[in-house]
């Protein structure tokens, strides 16, 4: 497989885009890795992190 090769600009753009779809529109991104493509990190809406903490009994807001 061939890497992907992108510019600061470019990256900077792409992750812009994507907390920005994140935030907006609650659109979550899964950050992959590797020969096995490992989910490794997600990007979500700040409600949604809420919840997910509020269903696990954790307080909201402290990451």
């Amino acid at each position: 497989m061939e890497a992907k090769v992108l510019g600061i600009g470019e990256f900077r753009k792409l992750l812009s885009d994507r907390v920005e779809a994140a935030y907006m529109r609650g659109e979550p991104t899964v950050i992959k890795h590797g020969s096995r493509n490992i989910a490794r990190a997600v990007l979500v809406s700040p409600e949604w992190f809420e919840r997910a903490q509020a269903a696990l009994g954790e307080t909201p807001g402290k990451a």
